[in-house]
C-alpha cells in the first residue's frame, strides 16, 4: 500500500471519528434541551393560553384584589411585588406596593419591578390593555373563574407556577368539600328566582355567566337575568318588574348601605298585581361584597350564608319585607 493511500485512509478515519463525535454531542445537547424543556412549568390559563415558566415564579405582579387573595391562599403571598387598589385581604396584602387600579396602571412601573409573572383578571380589562401587557414579553396568566370549581383550577395553576402544590392541593380539597356539602343540602330544593342589583341609577345587574349565578344554582336559586351574557348589563325597571323575583340579593357592608340601595331602585310598593312580581315587599338578603363578588375561597363562605338565608325564606321562617330587612343581613362579614 502506497504512502499516499495510507494517508488518505487515515484522514478519512479521522474525519469519520470527528463527525461521529459531533453528531453524538449534538444528540446529547438535544437531549439536554429536551430534558430542560420538560422541566419547564406549563399551565393553561382561564382563556386557554399556554403559560410557560422556566422556573417557579419568584416575583409576581397581581392586577386584581381577588388574585392577591388566591395567591396568598396557596402560599405565594410573599412573592407578590406589586398589585392594585383594594387589595386588602389578607392583612399582609395591604403592605404590597400599589401600581395602579385594576383597569389603569403604568406599564413602565411594571417593567421597573422586573416581574417573572403577571396575573391579571381578563374580565376586568379591555383586549387592548391585555395586548399591551403581552407586548412586554413577561409571562402573563389571565384569570377569570366563572364557577366555584374554576376557582379550584386557578388555585391549582397558581400553586403549580410557584411550586407550592402541597399547599394548593390542601386548599382545593377544603373548597371542594364545602361545595359538595352545599350542593347536597340545597341545590335540589324549591327553586327561587333572584335579582342581583349592583347599582340603582342606572340599574346594573350581573349576567348569567358570572360566578354568582353558579353560587345561586348551588343554593337552589336562579339569576333572573341568567340569559344575559354581559358581565354587568344595564337593565330598566320595566324588565326587572316583568321578570320578577322571589328574592333580592345585594352586596352591602351595612344596614344603611342596604336601605339606600333598595330605596334608589324605585321598586313598586306592592306585589299584589300580576304585573309587579317584584316590589318593596320582596324578601331581601345582604352579604358583604367581599364574600359575594370576589372569586376566592371566601366566596364559598358567602355561598353558605346565601344558601342558609334562601332556605329560611323558602321555609317562610323569616318575615318578609323591608320592615324586617335587618333579619336578612348576612353575618359573615
Amino acid at each position: 500500500m502506497s504512502l499516499q493511500l495510507k494517508t488518505s485512509l487515515i484522514l478519512r478515519a479521522i474525519i469519520i471519528t470527528v463527525l461521529c463525535v459531533l453528531v453524538s454531542c449534538k444528540q446529547t445537547d438535544n437531549k439536554i434541551q429536551s430534558q430542560n424543556k420538560n422541566a419547564w412549568i406549563q399551565v393553561l390559563d382561564s382563556e386557554e393560553n399556554n403559560v410557560i415558566l422556566k422556573s417557579p415564579a419568584k416575583r409576581i405582579i397581581s392586577l386584581a384584589p381577588h388574585i392577591v387573595e388566591n395567591l396568598f391562599s396557596v402560599g405565594l403571598g410573599d412573592r407578590i411585588i406589586g398589585t392594585v387598589e383594594y387589595s386588602d385581604f389578607p392583612e399582609p396584602a395591604t403592605s404590597i406596593p400599589i401600581i395602579g387600579k385594576y383597569n389603569a396602571y403604568s406599564l413602565e412601573k411594571i417593567i421597573s419591578l422586573h416581574p417573572d409573572l403577571i396575573v391579571a383578571w381578563s374580565s376586568g380589562m379591555s383586549p387592548q390593555v391585555i395586548e399591551q401587557i403581552k407586548s412586554l414579553g413577561i409571562p402573563l396568566y389571565l384569570d377569570n373563574p366563572k364557577t366555584l370549581n374554576e376557582i379550584s383550577t386557578s388555585l391549582h395553576n397558581f400553586a403549580k407556577l410557584g411550586n407550592t402544590t402541597d399547599i394548593g392541593e390542601q386548599r382545593i380539597e377544603e373548597l371542594k368539600s364545602k361545595i359538595k356539602n352545599l350542593s347536597e343540602r340545597y341545590s335540589k330544593k324549591e327553586l327561587l328566582s333572584v335579582f342581583i342589583p349592583l347599582s340603582a341609577k342606572p340599574i346594573r345587574t350581573l349576567g348569567g355567566k358570572q360566578i354568582i349565578s353558579n353560587v345561586l344554582e348551588l343554593c337552589g336559586g336562579k339569576n333572573i337575568f341568567h340569559d344575559l351574557f354581559e358581565v354587568a348589563p344595564i337593565v330598566n325597571i320595566e324588565s326587572v318588574i316583568q321578570r320578577g323575583a322571589d328574592v333580592i340579593l345585594i352586596g352591602a357592608k351595612s344596614h344603611a348601605e342596604l336601605e339606600n340601595q333598595l330605596k334608589n331602585l324605585d321598586l313598586p310598593e306592592t306585589n299584589n298585581s300580576i304585573d309587579a312580581r317584584i316590589s318593596t315587599l320582596t324578601p331581601t338578603i345582604s352579604i358583604h361584597p367581599d364574600l359575594l363578588f370576589r372569586h376566592t375561597l371566601r366566596l364559598v363562605d358567602g355561598a353558605t350564608e346565601i344558601c342558609k338565608q334562601l332556605d329560611s325564606i323558602r321555609m317562610d321562617s323569616i318575615p318578609k319585607g323591608n320592615t324586617s330587612i335587618e333579619n336578612h343581613i348576612g353575618t359573615s362579614d
